[in-house]
């Protein structure tokens, strides 16, 4: 009875014990379930972050864009930074204002604000172009106003003027014969009234005016014979008229020639009436100057 009994179910005190069947997973599964998970959170923020970039609603919105309004001067002190815009924006924006006196910043949030001011500044283009087309018609009616009227009374007035100052000029000729009637001429008007009645009676003579156009017509003939003589060539005509022979090279200097004649017989003509009528003028001053 009294017999020795093994209660230890190892025979062997010193093995280890054999690992359970179940239990909670292996360190290496947990950590690559744990890097999926961080994998999905941050792909998702990526996309929150696209999302919120593209809305014009969110602080978050890249499409931010300052541009400027013309205000009066007076009132630019009025503005500044709202509350829900970044003041670090709205500072580089005054830093980048052209014109800190009229200008002040103005926020477009998004492609809805940009097209919003699109239209605007379309419709202040299209008001420009209208006053500017009001501009050009009102230009247009006063440079017509200009040609029709404007020029007419100018050369109107410029007739009047001239009218004027003849009639005054024979005022002034009217009032030195009042000044000097009765006295006696001095001896330099003596001999300018010499001088135009001899210039008178040398116009007036019988002859003259044909004579002096003959000695023309006498020196233009001997140019021309001068210049044929030098081997310019040419048809050749003579005619005897008198004492005088007459030599044209061709139709053309005969024709030049006769312009010439022309020419001097009208300003002859011009001179002779010029001188008649000083002449005239000198006579009534002498009768006027001589005591009665």
């Amino acid at each position: 009875m009294g017999g020795n009994y093994n209660t230890n179910p190892n025979p062997n005190p010193t093995a280890p014990a054999a690992a359970p069947a179940i239990g909670f997973p292996s360190q290496p599964v947990v950590a690559a379930t744990q890097l999926q998970r961080h994998n999905q959170n941050h792909a998702w923020d990526q996309i929150q972050l696209v999302i919120e970039s593209w809305n014009p609603h969110s602080p978050l919105c890249q499409f931010r864009h300052y541009f400027y309004n013309l205000v009066d001067p007076a009132q630019v002190g009025l503005y500044t930074c709202p509350p829900d815009h970044d003041p670090a924006l709205w500072e580089q924006a005054q830093l980048e204002n052209p014109d800190p006196t009229c200008l002040v910043p103005a926020l477009a949030v998004g492609f809805e604000d940009l097209r919003k001011r699109m239209d605007q500044q379309e419709t202040e283009a299209t008001a420009h172009i209208t006053k500017l087309d009001e501009i050009s018609e009102k230009l247009t009616q006063l440079r017509h106003l200009h040609q029709v009227e404007t020029l007419a009374r100018l050369a109107e007035f410029r007739r009047r003027n001239q009218e004027h100052a003849y009639r005054i000029q024979r005022l002034v000729k009217m009032v030195q014969v009042l000044r000097f009637r009765g006295q006696t001429l001095r001896p330099e008007e003596e001999v300018v009234r010499v001088r135009l009645e001899a210039m008178l009676n040398e116009l007036t003579r019988p002859g003259q005016l044909q004579r002096r156009s003959q000695d023309l017509w006498t020196q233009t003939q001997t140019g021309l014979a001068q210049r044929r003589g030098q081997g310019n060539g040419g048809r050749v005509c003579a005619t005897q008229h008198g004492n005088i022979r007459y030599e044209v090279a061709s139709d053309v200097d005969l024709e030049t020639c006769v312009n010439l004649l022309d020419n001097y017989q009208a300003g002859l003509t011009q001179f002779t009436g010029i001188v008649q009528q000083h002449l005239v003028d000198t006579k009534s001053l002498c009768d006027k100057f001589r005591p009665s």
